[in-house]
């Protein structure tokens, strides 16, 4: 199973953890390959447009996206906008497969919005 972790602040979104696969065999598992694509065209986005406050970490069925306290204005909000559409995708993704995808939403406290 592919499990989801979204973390957010506000109506930022601040974490994204992805771990697992979808259970088929390597190099035939069409759901891991979907999320794989989803979250990694979003991390290259947020990488592009945000090299220094994006924080992150990939291995075997594991990719970690965390993005630093970005001022506001308007690279917060392409950030924000970016990690938004990647959660849309995955959730569509999920939708159509419940029983390989778990998605769970997180509040973060520690972190102010205000930044």
């Amino acid at each position: 199973m592919i499990h989801i972790r979204i973390v957010s602040s506000g109506e930022r979104i601040t974490a994204v953890e992805l771990t697992g696969h979808g259970g088929e065999a390597r190099g035939r598992d069409i759901i891991c390959a979907a999320v794989s694509a989803v979250a990694e065209t979003a991390l290259a986005g947020l990488l592009h447009y945000g090299r220094n406050q994006v924080h992150w970490h990939m291995d075997e069925g594991f990719l970690s996206i965390r993005v630093g306290n970005v001022e506001q204005g308007d690279r917060r909000e392409l950030l924000n906008a970016i990690l938004t559409t990647m959660v849309i995708g995955l959730r569509e993704i999920a939708r159509e497969h419940p029983r390989k995808i778990r998605i769970e939403l997180e509040q973060d406290p520690g972190i102010s919005d205000k930044a």
